[in-house]
């Protein structure tokens, strides 16, 4: 063998290179390789004046595949082999730099030109007479789908009087009936066969037919009489084929009827089956199809392996399907047993989520009911994502359930949250004892129960409002464990109020005075509601006063109050200047309140980038 200068700069004396075959300099003197130019070989003369010619491409250089793709990748190769039925192998690498020249011809064989050609190669396939790496060359160029290749190979192997197999004349046939047509390469394999005793056709034979069907069903049908009626059992290469014609004619009935049909012949359906109808569906962006057949697919325990399903992912994605996208991921994560989950599930959501159109709300529940089953723990701002996704579908209990999870984890609910999922979990008391439900049945398994989800339930009885319910929830908090707090008697407190229960108010703030509970802005808000609806407006007034003494500021409900009182009143001098003066303060707080909101979002934004 020789070196490039490369290799010679390497390696320097440690090799001494041997004189070349009778092969090689044929091959020298026909141009198809080009030695070092400081090397004579013998009988070769100098080789400097050699004319130029083609040197060998390096290995592997053509075979490394682009790492980035525009589109998804198919879940099977759409140019496997016709007989194996195998599918999602990895590619097969080139073999180590053969040390003979002899071998160098097939590799030749096998490296098409820029039009597509074999030039030189042909020629010295007849040169050197090898048929064996000959047929190599032409059944790796089949593989690979360069049929050109394939019928130049074929036509030099011939001329130069090797014999070919079986394996190879079904090469040969199935490059015409791709490349021309179909009835030209029964044509040509009806006089091939005619030239070798012994030989016929096979269902190989008629897989390769197929092949060059493309999306004509009727000839595809016409073959596959044919093929019966001279005695053939249609084998898995034939089936797989059928199913890609009726795949690419868009008839996917047929090409599910075709799995029937296999099995009554007896020809159990493999996972490469399945992967061909999906391959189908995806080219021709038939989502629901392909979520059918996979769904059909698991079930009949042909299981896609993780290659698959990522790429089934992708298409999924490509084609907005939630279902088949959360059929992958729960797939793929019962090939991992969990691991990396939460990285794909959060992905999905994030994606969903962030999307610059309306996001589509089911896929979000989806997710969520899917991290729930895997244990995944979710970012808070992907909870919240998913809360307002829940009570927007009217899934007001999921969306509670949701708001536990989060509150366990230690995520906080803002009061606008708070609001939202109380009210509605109102619009029905079983969806408020539903609630309570889960409490419980979170403290029977011996998880904490947060006290702010239990004050969701008060605060949801006391937008009904159920006086009952409220209080019983109440009774109920030492069984889990918990301790009102304020807000839990701001909750009861405005129970009282909606259901006009006014002494039963006075008596819950007297327990509260007792037991040592402060007031904050809410509970004074509920008072001055108290006296309002009492008929008692000056206490009202009072109570306001002690509120802004407390240093605390007003709520909205409060200032709507105390305006709409004096709007109310009869003309006096002092209520227009009244109503004014607190409409001021009222416009003050509201401001104070945007720049501490907008200074609480800088915050978390700030902590989120960390």
């Amino acid at each position: 063998f020789f070196f490039d200068h490369h290799h010679e700069h390497m390696l320097g004396s440690l090799v001494r290179p041997r004189p070349l075959s009778a092969l090689a300099r044929r091959a020298l003197a026909r141009g198809l390789i080009r030695p070092p130019s400081h090397a004579r070989w013998p009988g070769s003369g100098s080789v400097a004046a050699a004319a130029p010619c083609v040197t060998l491409p390096r290995r592997g250089l053509s075979a490394i595949p682009s790492a980035a793709a525009a589109e998804p990748a198919e879940v099977a190769g759409s140019a496997s082999p016709p007989a194996s039925g195998t599918v999602n192998a990895p590619a097969t690498q080139a073999p180590d730099e053969p040390r003979d020249l002899a071998a160098i011809v097939p590799r030749e064989a096998t490296a098409e030109g820029a039009d597509g050609s074999t030039a030189g190669s042909t020629a010295a396939v007849g040169e050197g007479g090898d048929g064996r790496r000959a047929s190599q060359g032409i059944l790796q160029a089949r593989k690979e789908g360069r049929y050109s290749a394939v019928i130049e190979l074929f036509e030099a192997l011939t001329a130069s009087g090797e014999a070919s197999d079986a394996r190879v004349l079904d090469a040969y046939v199935e490059a015409i009936a791709v490349t021309r047509s179909v009835a030209e390469a029964e044509e040509v394999c009806s006089a091939a066969l005619a030239q070798r005793e012994g030989m016929g056709r096979t269902a190989a034979t008629y897989a390769a037919l197929l092949k060059g069907c493309g999306a004509d069903k009727g000839a595809a049908l016409q073959l596959l009489g044919k093929m019966k009626e001279e005695g053939l059992a249609a084998d898995l290469g034939v089936y797989h084929e059928l199913v890609s014609v009726f795949t690419a004619a868009r008839d996917f009935a047929a090409a599910e009827e075709t799995l029937a049909t296999m099995r009554h012949g007896g020809v159990a359906p493999t996972t490469a089956t399945y992967y061909r109808i999906i391959n189908g569906a995806f080219r021709h962006d038939e989502a629901a199809v392909a979520y059918q057949v996979l769904c059909r697919m698991v079930e009949e325990w042909r299981t896609p392996d993780q290659r698959a399903y990522d790429r089934m992912l992708q298409h999924f994605v490509r084609l907005d399907h939630a279902e088949g996208q959360l059929r992958c991921l729960e797939g793929s994560l019962e090939l991992q047993g969990g691991a990396d989950a939460g990285r794909k599930i959060g992905y999905l959501l994030r994606q969903e989520l962030e999307r610059q159109e309306q996001p589509s709300l089911p896929k979000v529940a989806a997710l969520w009911a899917l991290a729930e089953r895997r244990g995944v723990e979710l970012h808070r701002r992907q909870m919240t994502g998913v809360l307002y996704a829940l009570m927007q579908l009217d899934r007001h209990v999921d969306a509670f359930r949701a708001a536990l999870r989060a509150l366990q984890q230690g995520g906080e609910l803002s009061p606008r949250i708070g609001e939202l999922l109380s009210t509605g979990l109102s619009r029905d008391p079983s969806h408020v004892d539903d609630a309570y439900y889960e409490l419980e049945e979170e403290a029977k398994r011996g998880g904490a129960v947060p006290l702010k989800a239990a004050n969701l339930v008060v605060l949801s009885c006391a937008r009904i409002p159920d006086l009952d319910r409220a209080f019983a929830t109440w009774a109920e908090l030492p069984k889990l464990g918990l301790s009102p707090d304020i807000e839990t008697y701001n909750a009861l407190l405005s129970t009282c109020v909606r259901a006009r229960e006014f002494s039963s108010a006075r008596r819950l703030l007297n327990r509260m005075e007792a037991e040592g509970v402060g007031h904050n802005a809410t509970t004074y808000e509920h008072r001055v509601a108290l006296h309002m609806m009492s008929g008692e407006p000056q206490g009202a007034f009072v109570v306001y006063r002690e509120c802004k003494d407390a240093e605390l500021a007003p709520p909205q409900g409060m200032y709507h109050a105390l305006i709409n009182h004096h709007l109310r009143r009869k003309p006096r001098p002092n209520a227009a200047a009244a109503a004014e003066l607190l409409l001021q303060a009222y416009r003050r707080a509201r401001r104070s309140d945007a720049r501490q909101q907008r200074s609480a979002q800088h915050r978390a934004g700030a902590a989120h980038q960390v």
